[in-house]
C-alpha cells in the first residue's frame, strides 16, 4: 500500500492486483480484486491462494498493458502467471522478495518439515526462473539474498532494500513516555517486553518463540 500510494503520488498510474477484498487503496491507485480460495492454507498453514480462471484472464489483461510489472514474491499463482504473460509481452518484471526458506528449527512440525523440503525444491527450479531471469530482483532481507545467491545467478545483480518504517506511526520515545505506556497497558517498567509480529502459524518461529518466552 505504502509503495503502491507513494508510487501515485509522483505521477505513476498504479493497477494494484490481488486476492480478496481490496480494502485501504491509496489515492491514484486502481485496485483489481481477485477471487481466490485459502484452501491450502487452512489445510497446510502455508498460504498459496487459489485464484479462479476469471481473475487470472483479468490478470494476464492488466500485465500486457502494463509498462512495469512489480511481483511481491515469485511462487504464489498469480505471480507465476504474471511473470509467464510479462515475459512472453516483453515488459520488465521487477520481483521484490521477501522469503527464502522455511528455516529448521526445533519443533518444526512434520508437516512443515516436509514443505520445507518441496519449497527447496521450488526455489531451485522455480527460482532460478522467476528470479534469475527477471530484470531485477530486490530483496528486503540480506538473508534471503545470501539464500538465493548461492542457488542461481541473477540477470542483473540483485539489490538490498529493508523494509521502511513509517515514522509518522513508528518512532522513538523518551523515558517519561515510554513509561506512560507500559503503565497503561499494564506491562512492567523495567523487564523487558518483546514483541512479536506476524500470523500465529508454525511457519513463523512459534516453536522459537515459545521456547524463548520459557
Amino acid at each position: 500500500g505504502q509503495l503502491a500510494g507513494r508510487l501515485a503520488a509522483k505521477g505513476a498510474s498504479i493497477t494494484w492486483t490481488a486476492g480478496g477484498r481490496a480494502e485501504a487503496v491509496p489515492a491514484g491507485v486502481e485496485a483489481v480484486p481477485m477471487r481466490a480460495s485459502n484452501v491450502v492454507e487452512r489445510a497446510s498453514g502455508f498460504a498459496f491462494p487459489l485464484w479462479s480462471a476469471a481473475s487470472l484472464r483479468r490478470l494476464a489483461a492488466c500485465v500486457r498493458e502494463a509498462d512495469v510489472v512489480h511481483l511481491h514474491e515469485h511462487l504464489y499463482m498469480g505471480n507465476i502467471l504474471a511473470r509467464r504473460v510479462a515475459g512472453r509481452a516483453g515488459v520488465p518484471v521487477l520481483v521484490t522478495q521477501h522469503t527464502s526458506q522455511i528455516w529448521a528449527t526445533p519443533g518444526l512440525p512434520a508437516g512443515l518439515r516436509a514443505l520445507r523440503l518441496l519449497l527447496a525444491a521450488s526455489n531451485r527450479t522455480l527460482g532460478r526462473w522467476a528470479l534469475g531471469g527477471a530484470d531485477q530482483v530486490v530483496f528486503v532481507s540480506s538473508r534471503a539474498r545470501d539464500y538465493f545467491a548461492r542457488l542461481f545467478p541473477f540477470r542483473r545483480p540483485p539489490r538490498y532494500l529493508a523494509n521502511g518504517v513509517d515514522r509518522s506511526v513508528f518512532g522513538p520515545v523518551d523515558e517519561a513516555a515510554r513509561r506512560a505506556i507500559r503503565s497503561r497497558l499494564g506491562w512492567p517498567t523495567e523487564r523487558p517486553v518483546a514483541l512479536f509480529v506476524g500470523r500465529m502459524i508454525a511457519k513463523k518461529g512459534l516453536p522459537t518463540l515459545r521456547g524463548l518466552t520459557a
